[in-house]
């Protein structure tokens, strides 16, 4: 039977990626030395740039309440900040209530009966973390823009001996069946992106010339 996950603070993880690093241990003596699961020690070594970017956004502000006691809803915040960063690196849109659910799960595991993830605690944790609500824009994560700029400029020779009637523009969007939320909560100054495609879906071609006359729409099943 698996050993349970040990919580680890912000500081012990740094603690033990800034020893993996200088001492270039295996997962396996990390795990002896910090007494915590092959598995977890891993999985801190995997997500160690999250880590990393969590430390050097609120580390300092630890450092200077060391000597307050923590409590058990700051526990339960780090964790779900953790998760947090780590679902908007895949650019996995995370609503409200996703985030109030995960909170609800983490103050489970940590057998916190008091905790309630309300909306008071939602826009404190907000606030906290410097989290906005934004909405997803489609696939532009997956866009090189060097390459949209030199299409542009060479589209441009190319369209240049036709008439605009005879210049059509077609594209392909999805009618979703099932999908994930459209707005995201992310960091304040974060470009949302989702970069997930679906495959329950109707794919609609559209098309339209240049001075706006358009062809029927067609459904790809």
């Amino acid at each position: 039977m698996a050993s349970k996950r040990k919580h680890l603070t912000l500081t012990e993880k740094i603690k033990l990626l800034d020893f993996y690093q200088k001492e270039n241990v295996s997962a396996r003596t990390l795990a002896d030395k910090f007494g915590i699961g092959r598995t977890q020690a891993t999985d801190l070594i995997k997500n160690r740039e999250t880590i990393l970017k969590l430390w050097k956004s609120h580390g300092n502000d630890q450092m200077k309440t060391t000597k307050r006691r923590k409590t058990e809803s700051g526990n339960i915040n780090e964790v779900v900040y953790e998760w947090f960063c780590a679902a908007r690196a895949k650019n996995i849109p995370i609503s409200g209530p996703i985030l109030k659910e995960k909170a609800l799960q983490v103050s489970k595991e940590f057998k916190c009966e008091n905790f309630k993830a309300s909306n008071g605690w939602l826009d404190k944790f907000k606030s906290c973390y410097n989290i906005s609500f934004k909405v997803v824009c489609g696939e532009s994560k997956s866009v090189d823009t060097e390459t949209v700029d030199e299409w542009r400029i060479k589209v441009k020779q190319l369209i240049s001996s036709y008439e605009p009637r005879n210049i059509y523009n077609a594209d392909e969007t999805g009618l979703f069946y099932k999908i994930l939320p459209n707005k995201t909560l992310s960091f304040k100054n974060e470009i949302c992106t989702s970069g997930i495609k679906y495959k329950r879906l109707l794919t609609v071609m559209l098309c339209i010339n240049f001075i706006g006359e358009f062809e029927k729409s067609l459904n790809i099943r």
